[in-house]
């Protein structure tokens, strides 16, 4: 009888001890629930970002809209957006009132079952699809429908950006951010709109979560109407203004005599321009304009002492992205 109490009484405890331990790994790990995934307990948060993204951002992109990453410790929200699970998410924008060339979004690469997923797909082999939609309904309790362009974008054209390094009970995980060049740029008719952007075509049985963002509207639509907002940003590409025409004007230029030059160029995104002139002796002008792409910029310069002088000129458009030197000399 001894013997039983103190079989009864260890295999309580054992009990106990086991439901303690599920329950500290059910709410340690990641669940799902209606296609959204909770990261429960992140630490040891490592940003990171490639160089080049952060500098073509910076130099040729113009934001038109932003819905930045919500870094939430310790939990996190993902949305799931994959064509072969099922599930679609649908977000909307607005205010946007120039060409759309490129889209960066924020995600997690999923494998496995959406019922048990892992947070270890690889997000390098990520072919999406990607659609525009005109702001035709105003409601979040369906999908847009009046569609304006869609893009399959394979996984050779899509790009890994940057990047958000974690840990979870000691395994490492990254938070994803993508990028991809629309082959034709996209516009909305009034600067309201929607994009959807889901996964595709995984022969490894990888998916995306769309994780969220803290801005925005909560006007969001997936699989039924939601409260949320995800993280992405849409972006106009800014070209260069080109290099400015051969200046028109005199080779041969007295000493003290007042000199006149000329000059222009065009934008190719129809931006004002600006021009600098370097004078070759040791002295530039500032900034002229604004002009009008095509616009003849036309200034003086008066020499101090004889000798050979390269005059140069170059422009730059209204976001100060600049233009080649275009050179001359005179004597």
């Amino acid at each position: 009888m001894k013997l039983f109490r103190k079989i009864m009484v260890f295999a309580i405890v054992c009990f106990f001890i086991g439901a303690g331990v599920l329950q500290s790994i059910a709410k340690e790990n990641e669940y799902i629930e209606n296609g959204v995934i909770s990261l429960k307990n992140i630490y040891d948060e490592k940003i990171n970002y490639s160089d080049t993204s952060l500098a073509n951002i910076f130099n040729d992109r113009i934001l038109l809209f932003s819905q930045g990453l919500y870094l939430s410790f310790p939990t996190f929200h993902v949305f799931l957006s994959d064509e072969g699970k099922g599930f679609s998410v649908y977000e909307d924008f607005w205010d946007v009132n120039d060409e759309i060339c490129e889209v960066f979004w924020w995600g997690i690469p999923l494998h496995g079952s959406t019922s048990n997923p892992s947070c270890d797909g690889s997000a390098g082999d990520m072919s999406f699809k990607i659609t525009f939609y005109d702001d035709n309904h105003g409601s979040r309790s369906r999908e847009p429908n009046d569609m304006i362009e869609s893009f399959d974008a394979n996984a050779d054209q899509v790009h890994l950006s940057g990047w958000i390094n974690f840990t979870i009970n000691g395994k490492s995980y990254h938070f994803i951010q993508f990028s991809y060049e629309l082959p034709l740029p996209v516009e909305v008719s009034d600067g309201n709109g929607w994009v959807s952007i889901k996964s595709v075509d995984d022969d490894t049985n990888d998916y995306f979560g769309w994780l969220t963002s803290n801005k925005g509207n909560d006007f969001f639509y997936q699989n039924g109407g939601k409260s949320a907002n995800v993280a992405f940003d849409l972006y106009n590409i800014n070209d260069p203004p080109k290099k400015p025409s051969i200046p028109m004007g005199g080779t041969k230029c007295e000493v003290g005599e007042e000199c006149t030059y000329s000059t222009n160029t065009t934008d190719p995104n129809d931006d004002q321009i600006w021009y600098n002139w370097d004078w070759g002796d040791g002295t530039t002008s500032d900034w002229i304009g604004p002009y009008l792409s095509g616009e003849i910029c036309e200034t003086t310069h008066v020499w101090q002492k004889s000798g050979d002088y390269e005059i140069k000129v170059k422009a730059k458009d209204e976001h100060d992205v600049q233009s080649e030197w275009c050179y001359i000399h005179i004597f």
